[in-house]
């Protein structure tokens, strides 16, 4: 890859991809030439991560019990290709650990693209090698930079803190209501519920 690979995102919006060595990158998203996001790629420094272990949440009238113990995840990872990608950018490449040397546990694709309300919109898909997510504590893991005093907000409702820079939130996604997502509750509710309001009482 050339040493800056540089792609418009929209009319604001500048991806900048620094190839410092074969193994290290520097990932910039530019506003207007602002540094607005940064992802640093270095050895044993992955900004992409994929994680198996253990996962549940049993759920018993709104209350969750959480059970969580992350494993194996990929210590490295490769950018391979950078470019065009129907209306979006994508960064292509593989993740791997180093028990295992050079076999990639799985291929990803980070793509990103300006959207018409001047922000920036990103997916990740991640393709594991057979057996790679046979678990179910399976995770992607996006990470990046932030400012010194840079602050994070909201992550759904919260009766705790305000700000969460430093803190893992876990974010459970479900429809809302007690018992939404089971069977035969969803279908009795759906019988007579809005589509606008499908809750529950308890």
């Amino acid at each position: 890859m050339p040493p800056l690979t540089s792609f418009p995102l929209g009319h604001q919006w500048v991806l900048e991809v620094r190839n410092i060595s074969q193994s290290a990158f520097d990932v910039h998203l530019l506003r207007n030439t602002y540094l607005e996001w940064n992802a640093t790629l270095r050895p044993q420094s992955p900004f992409v991560t994929l994680t198996g272990g253990e996962f549940s949440a049993p759920e018993s009238w709104g209350n969750f019990k959480i059970t969580d113990k992350p494993a194996n995840a990929t210590t490295w990872q490769t950018i391979d290709t950078v470019g065009p990608d129907g209306d979006a950018v994508a960064i292509r490449g593989r993740l791997g650990r180093a028990a295992a040397g050079a076999l990639a546990a799985a291929d990803y694709v980070l793509s990103l693209r300006g959207d018409g309300d001047g922000a920036v919109r990103f997916a990740l898909d991640i393709s594991p090698a057979p057996g790679e997510l046979a678990t179910s504590g399976r995770r992607a893991c996006l990470q990046w930079g932030t400012e010194a005093g840079e602050q994070f907000y909201g992550l759904g409702e919260q009766y705790t803190v305000h700000g969460m820079r430093g803190r893992t939130v876990g974010v459970l996604t479900q429809e809302q209501g007690v018992g939404r997502g089971l069977e035969p509750i969803s279908f009795l509710v759906d019988l007579q519920a809005k589509y606008h309001n499908s809750q529950v009482s308890q």
